[in-house]
Order: C-alpha cells, then structure tokens, then sequence
C-alpha cells in the first residue's frame, strides 16, 4: 500500500513526468499494453538522472499509474488531462474501445472467482472487490470520456473533411475510408448480438446481477457488485449512443466515398481495356470509339443554388441541438455486396450486350448502375471484352441511379 498523496504533490508528478505519462497514454491508444518492466526501461532512457523505480513509484502512490499485477497503465481522467494538456486528443479506436471493455469483463470474472474462493476471509474479498472496482470503474470513466470525445472529433471533423472532398479527393477518400473502417465499424461489429463481445457482457451481467441480489451475501460486496452493473449498462449505452451519432455523420461521407472509388474503378478498367485494343488491333483510338463516358444528372442550375442561399438568412438558430433517436440500423443490410460477372453468367459461354445483360439480371434488382458497370468493365481471368465499334452508341440507365452511361455494347465471351 502507498503513501497517501496530497493535492499538489500529485500535481507536481504528473507534470514533473509528463513525457512517460504521454507515452504510455499513446501506447495505450495505439493498443499495446505495457508492462512494469517495459515502462521501466522506458523511464530509464527519457529521464537518466533519476531511478526508474522511484519515478514508477512516485505516479502509482499518486494514482497516476494502476499497477495490476504485472501490467501497468494510466489512471483514465490522467489520460484524458494528459492527451487535453497536450492538446493531441484523438479519436479512440474501436478495437481500443474492444479492448477496454473485454479487460472490464475479464476482471469482472477473476472477482467472481475470488469471491467463490473458501480458502479467502470475508476481509480479503471486501478488499479484493473494492480495489478491482475503483480499476474497472477508471477504465470505465475511460471509455465514457473517449465516447464523448470521439463524437465531439467525428462532428468537428466532417466540415473539414466536405471541404477536402474539392481539395484532395484522394486525401478525402483515405481519411473518410479510415474514419470508417478503423473507428467506426469495428464498434458495430462487437455490438452485434451475436460478437463474443456481447457474451461476455450477458455473462457478466448474470454475475454481477446474482452477487447483488444475494440476501445471504455481505452487504459490502452486494453494493460493490450493484455499483459496477450500473456502471458496465450506463457505459455500454452511452458508447452506444456515441456510435449512433457518428454513423449519422459519417455515413454520407463514406457513402460518398464508395461512389468515387466506384468511378475510379470504372475509369481505370475502361483504360485498361483501351489499352488492350490498342495493343491488339495496333490501331490510333479516334472519336468513333465507343469508350463509356458518364454523365450526371438532376444537378441544381445556378438559380436554384441562389435561391437556396438566399432562404438561408431566414434560418433561426436553435438554443440547443437535438441529435434525434436513431429508430434502428436496419439501413446496413441495404449495401449491396459486389457483382461477380462469373456468377451471372452461370454456364453462358457469351454475352452480345453485357451492360443490358447485367441490368437486366435479377441479382442486379437493387444495384445501381455504377456497380453494375464495375461487374462489366473489370478484367476477369477467362473472360474476353470487346467493344462492338461498328454497332450505334447506347445509353444505359437504373431508376436507383443518378448517372447514366453512354457506350457502345460490351460484348463478352468466356474462353478456356
């Protein structure tokens, strides 16, 4: 047991070794979990002049570090003044938050083992559940904190991203793809029902909920155990809550970003293609050929546009903003998995119009016509394209889509 701290002493170590507290508050973001003896040798590089041990031993007594067993990290509202103080506070990844909530869980049920001990006094388990508690009820306050945080990144960040879209539309696609894909998803997946994640969570609610509701059990550790219930459920909704208003944001953006990748894709498969025929037929492409061109449609004219500017001095400006109750999530199971050509073609061994082909396939119904074009344009091993140049031009169109695209037939044929 340590030394009781004072007000200003604690102080005076945080700031004192600030430099080892901000790096292992950045280790921890990054997903690693330090040990006593790593965090030692570290604190022997960046601070020489003074014994490693007393320095790990001065942030501990402080409560700035929590030493739990072997592994060592900093105490949540540290983490979070330290990441404010240097003004480097940054998303949580949802596999940190994962993280998180799984060593919750696990010290959950190390407590219920140790309270089923016979060989432990009713002492030890009050200590036991007391210290296990105020670990897991800091890592909780952690989480709570990054919730509020990443929300308050993700709103802040969505302007400066819109403008990026005109900027850096490469820029826009990798920072919006990562935001996504590395904060965002990896949540929804462990809220899934099914995710091991939310085992664990019913199965330490159980625990948790049949140590509190035990009349036989001491009336110390039955209000321990209520406590930290609370905490996990009031914890678990507002990460939920969080993660609700950052799809709300994100959602158009990445959305967005599928349909330039999608027209990326497009572009560079049509150029792919052209410089097959060229290499082919050893002939100059000229006007005549029947390279796809896109061409979007329902834009707004000038006047619109001003007019729209101009409604915007009547807008009122609300006291406070209500973020609005998300009904369900159901809207994920309506992206479209990819058109594999192959697939549609079942055995057919050629195909005059691929694009109206495609269109037209039932497994096609709710795509839109960019993916269908992608099914058409990327190169597949055993499939031969071949533009038609003698045939007219076309145009092709999906109620669903806002492009249409203009080209000559695409014929394809599945060679050996």
């Amino acid at each position: 047991m340590g030394r009781v701290i004072g007000f200003n002493d604690r102080l005076r170590y945080i700031s004192k070794h600030g430099r080892l507290l901000r790096w292992v508050v950045e280790r921890e973001n990054a997903g690693v979990s330090l040990t006593y003896s790593q965090t030692l040798d570290h604190c022997s590089t960046i601070e020489p002049k003074i014994p490693a041990e007393n320095v790990l031993s001065q942030l501990i007594d402080a409560d700035a570090l929590i030493l739990d067993g072997n592994m060592l990290r900093v105490n949540g509202p540290v983490a979070s003044f330290i990441l404010w103080a240097s003004d480097s506070s940054t998303m949580m990844p949802g596999s940190r938050i994962e993280q998180l909530f799984s060593e919750v869980f696990g010290q959950a049920k190390k407590l219920h083992e140790i309270l089923q001990d016979p060989s432990s006094t009713l002492r030890q388990k009050e200590a036991h559940i007391k210290e296990r508690g105020r670990d897991m009820s800091s890592k909780l306050l952690s989480l709570r904190g990054s919730a509020d945080e990443n929300v308050r990144t993700v709103i802040t960040s969505s302007s400066s991203l819109r403008l990026l879209k005109e900027e850096d539309r490469f820029g826009f696609i990798a920072k919006v793809s990562k935001l996504w894909e590395e904060d965002i998803d990896p949540i929804s997946e462990f809220r899934d029902v099914s995710s091991s994640l939310q085992f664990e969570r019913r199965e330490i609610r159980n625990i948790l909920e049949s140590i509190s509701s035990n009349s036989t059990a001491n009336q110390t550790i039955r209000k321990e155990a209520e406590k930290l219930l609370e905490q996990i459920d009031f914890t678990w909704d507002r990460m939920a809550f969080a993660h609700d208003v950052m799809i709300k944001e994100v959602r158009p953006l990445y959305k967005l970003v599928q349909q330039m990748k999608t027209t990326i894709s497009i572009v560079n498969s049509a150029e792919n293609l052209l410089n097959h025929i060229i290499t082919a037929n050893s002939f100059n492409p000229s006007i005549s050929l029947g390279i796809p061109s896109i061409r979007i449609s329902q834009l707004f004219n000038d006047l619109s546009i001003d007019s729209f500017v101009l409604t915007l001095a009547d807008v009122q400006e609300e006291s406070e903003y209500k973020i609005p109750a998300r009904p369900s999530t159901s809207e994920l199971l309506e992206i479209n998995p990819p058109l594999d050509i192959m697939v549609l073609l079942d055995g057919m061994t050629k195909v005059t119009d691929a694009m109206e082909f495609v269109i037209d396939h039932p497994f096609a119904a709710n795509h839109t016509l960019q993916e269908c074009a992608v099914a058409v344009y990327s190169s597949r091993k055993n499939l031969l394209q071949t533009i038609d140049r003698d045939s007219p031009r076309k145009t092709y169109s999906k109620e669903n889509s806002e492009y249409v695209l203009e080209s000559k037939p695409v014929q394809l044929e599945v060679v050996k």
